[in-house]
């Protein structure tokens, strides 16, 4: 099997997502018309407790706010979900010790777990300092030997121009055992964003693939991460996660990070506020059998976005009319001689598996 990926970024363009891609077709979604944990909710709340306190050695990743199900932590109005954080008392077990939290906050995920895919999330995220809030994918473990993460997206409440991606997983290739967690990988970026993303709407997306991970901000490419078989993460589907908590005093210490603690200027309560969530998949047209597409018309009126098998460009002489072009292939795009790209137009061909 050949592979061919061939991409002209002729002006500063938008990146391939579904609001120029065609080749995308919504599967499921959730607009929160209702509740979590409702009939037609893909989500549930979960209440407890996040991280983890042990005192010898010492080691406080434990969050200081408490997950409830009550509706004044999780509640949607008006076509939004709203994750709450709240200062309220509550005594909670947690690591074996009844301990006193002095906020509460809303965590929710999807019932089903999802593998590949373009996933999307239009929402405000909340100012203040302490505020850490995100859109990611778990596998549920607390066992670092086999604890698998995807983050979407993660913000911190008084940093409005940062964000960061970051992908968990573990070594096939060297396993992890109970005396040595140094087989658990961690690709984490960071990026200064040119425009604050705090309050207002902001949409955030993911496109998922056997071979690559890449991360949206506005349907603008924030960076990639290609995939190896020596990654777990690429082979596993995972729920997908929305929450509101507070730093704990682990992230604050850690010295690469810029994770402040909440105080008396946290605006509180604070909300999260998510407008949807979309979940799309690759419209295809046997895309595993050996059939061959020919183009061959100027402007790609007669081309439908689809995923296919193997697709032909030109016949030596096509150019691009339409503004944005896509072409996605699961084994082979061939390019003919003098085939153009005039200025101004988006033309990029992927060869895609097709999952």
């Amino acid at each position: 099997m050949k592979y061919l990926i061939v991409i002209f970024y002729i002006n500063i363009a938008f990146a391939q997502t579904p609001w120029n891609d065609g080749s995308w077709q919504i599967w499921q979604k959730d607009s929160f018309m209702v509740a979590p944990g409702a009939s037609g909710s893909l989500f549930h709340a979960v209440p407890g407790k996040h991280g983890k306190y042990n005192s010898n050695p010492p080691d406080n990743t434990l969050e200081p706010q408490l997950y409830t199900t009550s509706s004044n932590n999780v509640f949607v109005n008006s076509g939004n979900l709203h994750l709450r954080l709240l200062q309220e008392d509550n005594s909670y077990n947690a690591d074996g010790t009844n301990r006193d939290f002095h906020y509460t906050s809303g965590w929710v995920q999807t019932y089903a777990s999802y593998k590949f895919g373009y996933f999307e999330v239009r929402c405000i995220c909340p100012p203040g300092k302490g505020l850490w809030y995100g859109l990611w994918l778990q596998d549920g473990s607390d066992d670092l030997c086999t604890y698998e993460e995807l983050d979407i997206f993660e913000n911190q409440g008084d940093m409005p121009r940062y964000t960061s991606n970051d992908v968990v997983y573990q070594s096939v290739s060297s396993p992890c055992n109970n005396s040595d967690n140094n087989t658990q990988w961690r690709s984490e970026v960071f990026h200064n964003l040119p425009y604050d993303i705090i309050s207002g709407y902001h949409i955030w997306g993911l496109e998922w693939s056997p071979n690559a991970i890449i991360f949206y901000l506005d349907n603008i490419e924030l960076g990639r991460r290609f995939i190896d078989s020596d990654m777990t993460i690429y082979q596993n589907a995972m729920p997908i996660i929305l929450n509101l908590a507070l730093n704990s005093l682990a992230n604050h210490l850690y010295p690469d990070r810029l994770f402040s603690l909440v105080d008396n200027t946290t605006p509180i309560p604070s909300d999260f506020v998510i407008d949807y969530l979309r979940i799309y998949r690759l419209k295809k047209n046997s895309c595993n059998t050996a059939d061959e597409t020919l183009i061959t018309s100027t402007d790609f009126t007669n081309y439908t976005a689809v995923l296919k098998h193997n697709i032909i460009v030109g016949n030596g002489s096509t150019s691009v009319t339409a503004p944005t072009i896509v072409l996605r292939a699961s084994n082979e795009i061939t390019i003919n001689a003098n085939f153009s790209v005039p200025f101004g137009t988006e033309f990029t061909a992927m060869v895609t598996p097709c999952n």
